[in-house]
C-alpha cells in the first residue's frame, strides 16, 4: 500500500461508521486547495474527498485530522435529504408543478415552480451560511474528542490548520468566512493560541 493510500485509510478510520461508508478519499494533484469535496446531493450517496498530497503533507498530522474531519462534517451538515421545512416546501412545490403540468394549468405550474425556486434558493444559501460553517467546526471537534483529543487540542489543531491553509494555497489572506471561523475558535480557546507543537493532544 502506497503512502497516499495509507493516509486515506488512516483518515477514514477517524470517521464515525455511518460517515465512513459514505466517504471516498482520492488524490487530486491539480486542485489548488489541500482538501476539497463534492456535495452530498439527493441522488448521490457518496461524498468524494480529494487531497492535494503535495500540499496536504505540509500540515502536521493533527492538523490533517481536524481538516479532514471538518470537511466531512461540513458535507454531512449540508446534505439536502435531511428532513426539514424547506425540504418539505421544495417537495410540495415539485409535486404541485407535476400535478398541474398533467392538467396543463400554466398558473399552477408557475406557482409550483416558484415554490421550488424559493425553497431551493434558501437551501442553497443556508448551506453556505456562516452558522453552517460554525456547526461543521463543532461537529468535527466533537468527533475528534471521541478519538482521544481534548477539546482544547482539537480546537487548536483546527485553528492552526486554518491559519496555515491560505498560505499554502498561495492566497493573500483568509476569506471572510475563514477569518470569522478563526475568530470563533480563538474565543473558544479563551484567546490563547499555543504553538501546535506544544499542544496537548491526547487525554
Amino acid at each position: 500500500m502506497g503512502e497516499e493510500a495509507q493516509e486515506a485509510a488512516r483518515l477514514k478510520d477517524l470517521l464515525p461508521a455511518s460517515w465512513r461508508m459514505e466517504t471516498q478519499v482520492s488524490p487530486r494533484a491539480e486542485h489548488p486547495a489541500a482538501i476539497a469535496s463534492t456535495p452530498l446531493l439527493p441522488w448521490q450517496r457518496t461524498c468524494r474527498v480529494s487531497l492535494n498530497f503535495k500540499k496536504w503533507v505540509q500540515f502536521a498530522p493533527v492538523q490533517r485530522e481536524l481538516l479532514f474531519l471538518r470537511e466531512v462534517a461540513w458535507r454531512q451538515q449540508t446534505r439536502w435529504l435531511q428532513v426539514g421545512p424547506l425540504q418539505g416546501v421544495l417537495g410540495f412545490g415539485a409535486l404541485v408543478a407535476i400535478v398541474e403540468g398533467t392538467q396543463v394549468d400554466l398558473t399552477g405550474i408557475a406557482g409550483g415552480a416558484l415554490l421550488v425556486l424559493v425553497a431551493g434558493n434558501q437551501l442553497w444559501r443556508r448551506q453556505r451560511s456562516v452558522a453552517m460553517e460554525f456547526a461543521a467546526d463543532q461537529e468535527a471537534i466533537a468527533v475528534a474528542r471521541k478519538r482521544g483529543y481534548t477539546e482544547a487540542a482539537a480546537v487548536q489543531a483546527l485553528l492552526s490548520a486554518l491559519e496555515e491553509a491560505w498560505r499554502l494555497e498561495g492566497r493573500r489572506g483568509p476569506s471572510f468566512t475563514e477569518a470569522t471561523r478563526m475568530q470563533a475558535l480563538r474565543a473558544q480557546l479563551g484567546g490563547e493560541t499555543p504553538p501546535i507543537g506544544t499542544a496537548t493532544v491526547w487525554e
